[in-house]
């Protein structure tokens, strides 16, 4: 893999319900996963086939994130390839347990040994959830500082109300907590791989809270169930919260005391966690020590028994009340109003995108198949598995891969680009429209069973025309009421553009009714340095995908496709897919596709990915007027003027005023120096603005507003009476 620059900034997002309204600024899609909360029933037995609704994320050294992890330094025992070691995990809740899950792929020796106690385990076959249960809501990076890393924390025994230091920091309930950004609780919970009966299972013996928890994790249910193949081993484990709670440590530590709180899962919550799944393969010899092999989610070193920064955020989404939200179609796109992409094969400029990772181990692969045989299955993820991603600013979308192909990659494609299908390439299904909170596609394919012809209407001639093939129009000349806009099936060979120059004309393709090759796009590929895989990056105008784009012999000739325009909040829908061909396999190639259908060919069928845009940055509920309250006059100095009203209740007005464009943080505080809320997050121009403050969700009191630049920082007060 390519050296992948670290990503330092950990972003949260915060939406609420599912119909939040996204402010001025939202936040980093690269961490960020949705947590299925009162979906489908889960019961623990190995069988992830009640986790239809889950997020899995794809954990192996090919993600553009692992190096980061590392923070670019050697790992020890780094898997040979994705067949030696790669997992997908996934979380659900319900109102009294959070359930993981993992299947993990382990060509060596799955579920190796066991130690004698669980405190043991950590160079052993086992999985490892660093927890934090509170919601992080709107806070832009982790609340959790290892004591190592600043300087030691005093803590404060909420019973004898003693205080200790401690160099090692796990988190408590927050009323009795030292430091202004801490919320609730920490866990570094932990259960051996070993073959699990849930009916046999003794949580004491096979669990394991670690730090100043550090004891046995009672009451927690799970089962580890071997593959067929012995390649590899599923792990399904009920944690009830009630575990996680009340007096959890051993009697003699300093936690002895604490009562921890009882998390109460929400819609809209974010928690911060990390996780990590090691292999262990064979002993180390008498005389030395062989490595353990382990892959983490989230972009932080190993955590070993502390809580530090966590890497990964986590959406609570209630489907019993947002049925159409499901985390396991849920993509993030990182959307700015320009990108700072060069497409060069490089992927160091991607560090802030959402990848979703994709092979025949995927929990969903067989649903995507509709459970039919399948061509030309991979023979393993070393064969054939890939990371997806998509960003996009006002004028371009834009797409990366990494795909391991240790056999032929970027195999030679015929001439024609229409022709590439059965080739290397990537084709992405995308519906360029806002679907906002619709249940289900508004797509539907007009040969499809149960489904007739449609009739569509030239805008030019105002003349009918029956279609068996469906891609969406412009709303206005559409014949059903769930059309929002037009769809587009883009294809791009994968070929070495290092060593063809890359012709948009000669190497992509736009499907179906446009059937035409598209222009002004670029595009560039890079092999891996062992040559088993490659990277593509693809930037595509929207413009391009707009006008009178169709062949002139088409009935779509004449239509005018409208222009995209990206919007923090808006949803599209979308499928994509990757095809691999190897030499000898003509007629036989592998694809793996996201989404839930099976080859779609040239036709917009049922989409069966949601990407939801997201912007880079703080969510806020404040409005920021820039435009008509900031003036021409530039101030020698930073300002911020009083509120006003004050008192108020429950809005006020806030006006700070710059001498030159810089840096700036606007924060509101309580009077125990705990931040409430983030007003202005980034980079401001010069002059006078005005925030207008929503205090809704607070209660009666004091509170400091503070304005942060790099080298100064002014406060004032200001009264909430309700």
């Amino acid at each position: 893999m390519k050296q992948i620059l670290l990503f330092a900034c950990v972003l949260a997002l915060s939406f609420g319900s599912a119909s939040s309204v996204f402010a001025q600024g939202t936040a980093s899609a690269h961490n960020l996963i949705d947590i299925a909360y009162n979906g489908i029933p889960v019961t623990v037995d190995g069988d992830l086939s009640d986790w239809d609704d889950a997020h899995f994320v794809f954990m192996s050294q090919d993600s553009p994130f692992f190096l980061q992890i590392t923070n670019g330094q050697p790992v020890q025992g780094v898997p040979d390839s994705p067949a030696d070691f790669s997992a997908y995990f996934a979380l659900k809740m319900t109102d009294e347990a959070i359930y993981v899950a993992a299947r993990v792929r382990d060509e060596g020796v799955p579920l190796f040994d066991q130690p004698a106690g669980p405190n043991l385990a950590f160079d052993f076959d086992h999985i490892s959830l660093y927890l934090g249960l509170y919601d992080i809501g709107t806070r832009p990076g982790s609340p959790h500082i290892e004591g190592p890393t600043t300087t030691n924390f005093n803590h404060i025994n909420p019973v004898t109300e003693e205080s200790f230091e401690s160099n090692r920091h796990y988190r408590i309930a927050s009323q009795y907590d030292d430091t202004e950004s801490t919320l609730g609780p920490d866990y570094q919970l932990l259960l051996r791989a070993v073959e699990h009966d849930p009916a046999t299972f003794v949580s004491r013996d096979f669990t394991y809270a670690g730090a100043y928890v550090d004891t046995t994790l009672g009451g927690t249910t799970a089962a580890v169930v071997l593959w067929d193949d012995e390649l590899g081993y599923n792990i399904e484990w009920r944690i009830p919260f009630t575990s996680l709670a009340g007096k959890i440590a051993k009697g003699s530590g300093p936690f002895a005391e604490f009562e921890w709180p009882l998390f109460q899962p929400a819609d809209g919550m974010i928690i911060p966690f990390d996780v990590d799944i090691t292999d262990r393969d064979e002993p180390s010899p008498p005389d030395g020590y062989i490595p353990n092999t382990y892959l983490r989610a989230g972009q932080y070193p190993a955590l070993w028994r502390d809580a530090h920064n966590f890497g990964m955020r986590g959406r609570i989404v209630d489907l019993s009340a947002n049925p159409w939200d499901r985390p396991d179609s849920k993509f993030y796109i990182d959307y700015k109003p320009v990108q700072n992409v060069t497409i060069d094969g490089d992927l160091s400029d991607w560090a802030d995108a959402m990848f979703y990772g994709n092979s025949q181990d995927h929990p969903h692969f067989l649903q995507i198949t509709n459970n039919m045989p399948v061509q030309g299955v991979p023979a393993s993820p070393a064969d054939f598995s890939y990371y997806f991603s998509m960003k996009m600013d006002d004028e371009h979308v834009y797409f990366a891969l990494v795909v391991r192909d240790e056999g032929t990659p970027m195999i030679e494609t015929p001439a024609t680009p229409n022709l590439a299908f059965n080739y290397d390439h990537m084709s992405v299904y995308l519906g360029l429209f806002d679907i906002g909170n619709r249940p289900g596609s508004p797509h539907v394919e007009g040969n499809s069973p149960g489904a007739t012809n449609f009739m569509f209407t030239n805008p030019v001639t105002e003349e009918e025309f029956e279609a068996s093939r469906h891609y969406r129009i412009a709303p206005e000349f559409d014949n059903t009421e769930t059309t929002l806009g037009p769809d587009y099936q883009l294809l791009i060979r994968a070929l070495d553009f290092g060593a063809i120059p890359f012709v948009s004309e000669e190497f992509t393709y736009n499907g179906a009714y446009v059937d035409t090759t598209i222009q002004g796009t670029v595009a560039a590929t890079a092999f891996f340095e062992d040559e088993n895989g490659y990277f593509l990056e693809w930037k595509v105008p929207f413009a391009s995908l707009a006008g009178q784009i169709s062949k002139r012999q088409s009935p779509f000739a004449d239509f005018t496709w409208p222009l995209f325009e990206p919007a923090p909040g808006k949803i599209i829908v979308f499928d994509a897919d990757v095809t691999d061909l190897d030499d000898g396999d003509r007629g036989n190639n592998r694809y793996l596709r996201m989404g839930r259908y099976p080859a779609l060919w040239r036709d917009a069928h049922n989409f069966g990915m949601r990407g939801q845009i997201i912007e880079a940055g703080l969510p806020s509920t404040v409005s920021i007027d820039y435009t008509e309250n900031r003036t021409a006059e530039r101030p020698s100095s930073i300002e911020l003027s009083q509120n006003f009203p004050n008192p108020f209740n429950p809005s006020t007005t806030i006006r700070f005023a710059l001498p030159e464009s810089q840096q700036v943080r606007l924060s509101v505080y309580n009077m125990l120096g705990q931040e409430v809320a983030v007003l202005v997050n980034g980079v401001q121009p010069a002059g006078v603005a005005t925030v207008n403050f929503d205090a809704s969700s607070l209660s009666s009191g004091m509170y400091i507003y503070r304005l942060t630049t790099g080298a100064e920082t002014v406060s004032r007060k200001m009264l909430l009476l309700k």
